[in-house]
Formats: C-alpha cells, sequence, structure tokens
C-alpha cells in the first residue's frame, strides 16, 4: 500500500502485477474536481465522530471521499485570513499614487502572500498608459469559484482497488499509513541529526571509530564499558553512542574518553 500520489503508470503496473498489489493513495484536487457531479448525489457515511466518507465504484476501483470537519474549519480560517488581507491589500493600491507598473510589482507581491486565495479575485487593470484610479483599477470576488472552494474544504479524494472493503476499514487502512509514513520521518529525522552532529564532531578534529548505535524503545537498555577508562552505565533507549563500544579519543580537545552523546531520546 502507499499513501503517496503515484502516476498512472505506476497504477497500471500495480493492477496488471502478476502478484496481486493492494494500494490506497491520494489523488490530486483536479481528480476530485471531475469526479464531484458523481460524488454529490451520494450519501455521507460517518466513519468516526467529526469524518464523513463517501464511496464511488469506478471500473476497478473505488473513490473514497473523505471530510473532515476539524480540517474544514482549519482550512476555511485559513482561508478566510488570507482572502481578507488580500482584499484589504487591494483597496490600499487603489488608494495609493502608483504607475501601473509599480501597480502589477505590489500586486505580484500581494498574490504571493495571498496563495490560492487569491485565485478567488478577478482584477482589472488599468490601461498602460492610463493612471491608477478607483475607476481603472477594479477587483471584485468570483463567487462561482468561492462556493466551490467552499463545498470542497476539509474534503480529500483517496482511490484504491480494496473494491470489496468498506468504509471503516479502508480509514483504519489510511491511518496505518499516515502513522507509518509518520515513523519513516521521525526515523529518518533521527539518523540525519545522528550524522550531523557527528560530522560536526569530525571537522572540528576528534576521531572516533564505527558508526552511531540508536536503540529503540523496546531494546533492553545495554551495559556498554569504556575501554581504558572504568566507564561503566547503561545505555539507555533512545540514546545514541558516538561508536559501537562507547569510547571515544581526542585529547587535544579535552574529550574524555567512553563518552557518550544523548542525540535523541525517545523514552
Amino acid at each position: 500500500m502507499d499513501r503517496g500520489i503515484p502516476t498512472e503508470e505506476v497504477l497500471t503496473e500495480m493492477q496488471q502485477s502478476e502478484t496481486p498489489i493492494y494500494y490506497l493513495v491520494g489523488t490530486p484536487k483536479g481528480r476530485l474536481n471531475k469526479l464531484e457531479s458523481q460524488l454529490l448525489p451520494l450519501p455521507w457515511e460517518k466513519v468516526r465522530e467529526s469524518l464523513n466518507v463517501k464511496l464511488l465504484k469506478q471500473d476497478k476501483e473505488l473513490y473514497v471521499l473523505a471530510c473532515s470537519n476539524s480540517r474544514q474549519a482549519k482550512e476555511r480560517a485559513m482561508r478566510r485570513r488570507r482572502l481578507k488581507q488580500y482584499w484589504n491589500r487591494l483597496k490600499e493600491l487603489r488608494s495609493q499614487k502608483l504607475n501601473r507598473d509599480q501597480l502589477l510589482m505590489k500586486i505580484g507581491a500581494a498574490k504571493k502572500q495571498a496563495g490560492n486565495a487569491s485565485k478567488l479575485v478577478e482584477l482589472s487593470f488599468p490601461a498602460p498608459h492610463q493612471a491608477v484610479t478607483p475607476d481603472t483599477f477594479s477587483f471584485s470576488l468570483y463567487k462561482d469559484k468561492l462556493r466551490t472552494i467552499r463545498r470542497q474544504e476539509g474534503q480529500y479524494l483517496l482511490r484504491s482497488n480494496l473494491i470489496g472493503e468498506n468504509a471503516s476499514t479502508l480509514w483504519k487502512y489510511y491511518i496505518q499509513l499516515v502513522e507509518v509514513e509518520q515513523a519513516f520521518k521521525n526515523l529518518k529525522s533521527d539518523l540525519l541529526c545522528g550524522r550531523s552532529i557527528i560530522k560536526k564532531i569530525q571537522n572540528r578534529g576528534a576521531h572516533f571509530c564505527g558508526v552511531p548505535v540508536l536503540l529503540s524503545s523496546g531494546d533492553a537498555a545495554a551495559e556498554i564499558e569504556g575501554s581504558g577508562s572504568g566507564f561503566n552505565r547503561a545505555i539507555y533507549p533512545g540514546e545514541v553512542c558516538l561508536n559501537s563500544t562507547g569510547g571515544c579519543s581526542s585529547a587535544d580537545y579535552g574529550w574524555q574518553r567512553a563518552s557518550i552523546a544523548t542525540i535523541y531520546r525517545t523514552g
């Protein structure tokens, strides 16, 4: 299974594989626009307190439209805030004494800050040799676009070949994929953190042998003895040793032998 947005070629390869491959993937926003007319008449099915889904079977695939109340509230608040800021900025620019080129530059900066909210506003610019006045520079809302955006806020469309599964099971699969993806992100972050610290230490002239050792929270505390220093203590889950024996040597920089660096503690 995958939670990303694969290409059609990858999906076709999985569908035609001799060994059955099941997937649950995201879709581009444009796919929701194409299927919206078929999804609108379908009933919502409540999966949990703040989540509803619709299921649409098409050919050998199943489309899952999910609508989260919390996500909808968050996206709506962000869109309103950015649209209001953009609208107020346009009012300010219309009242300023600017030529057309200056106006276009300032509007470009305002659009960048507003993001997708800027696409909800229709702009009418003055001609190249006209002055910028309230009569020559005007703006208005795209009301049809705004209605569509409001209707789709908090919604995301998934795509799967698990046609026989119900909505609750598909959502459990999706949550599992989210958790697995987050676990990989955390692991990658921990490893990058360890590599960064060791690289910095090596650049300062310290010399270490071996590689970082990350103990997971399920491991028992490991007893590591430093060579020649009498150092002896437990390494707890989540700690990273700078080498496999717990020892390091850098007399020039005053580093103690058999020192242990805690980069990230999970427990």
